[in-house]
């Protein structure tokens, strides 16, 4: 079988997509001409991620409680659910240097690619805790995720390694390879943040 047929057999015809919930242009993952695009998207999703999930303490903070438990928790899944479907083909949507890793480990991405990808996900962290300072003051802890009361830091710890590994066990249950698409991936991750959340 020549090189052509092989490409174009392995690339979803749109049709097959639309059927199988999928986006039809998956086959651009892999193209390094569109390593930028990838960047600057997980870049993107993990400022927006980040903006919501700290923003709902620090709005909490600025606002003398206006905003619920269940809504901070909502917030991010909701905007993980937007997240994937809106740039999940583009870069995965991992949104995080463990969802990378563990991508990596699994052998769906390749190593030359997590540094940037490192990168550009703590840069879109950063960003997203500088504009909140920025725009609201140094409020809530600026979102940041500390054991509650009568935790100790250990219980805390624990408590955290048990969510992320059921996180990343429905990232890697749901995704396509190394990226994050489609209906179902963006509703079992986005569910499950929720989930985490109000537990």
């Amino acid at each position: 079988m020549v090189d052509g047929q092989r490409d174009s057999e392995s690339v979803p015809t749109t049709r097959q997509s639309l059927l199988a919930l999928e986006y039809p242009g998956l086959g651009s993952f892999d193209d390094p001409r569109q390593e930028w695009r990838r960047l600057f998207s997980e870049l993107l999703g993990t400022f927006f991620l980040v903006l919501v999930g700290a923003g709902g303490a620090v709005v909490n903070a600025q606002s003398h409680g206006a905003i619920s438990r269940a809504t901070a928790v909502a917030a991010p899944g909701l905007m993980v659910m937007a997240i994937i479907l809106f740039m999940g083909a583009v870069s995965g949507a991992h949104l995080n240097p463990a969802v990378t890793l563990a991508f990596t480990l699994r052998r769906d991405f390749p190593w030359r690619r997590v540094p940037g990808y490192i990168i550009v996900q703590l840069l879109g962290a950063t960003l997203a805790c500088l504009f909140l300072w920025a725009v609201l003051g140094k409020l809530g802890r600026l979102g940041a995720t500390e054991p509650g009361a009568g935790i100790s830091d250990w219980k805390a710890m624990l408590f955290e390694l048990i969510l992320t590994v059921g996180l990343v066990s429905t990232i890697l249950g749901t995704a396509a390879r190394a990226q994050n698409v489609g209906p179902l991936s963006a509703v079992a991750v986005g569910g499950y943040i929720i989930l985490a959340g109000l537990w």
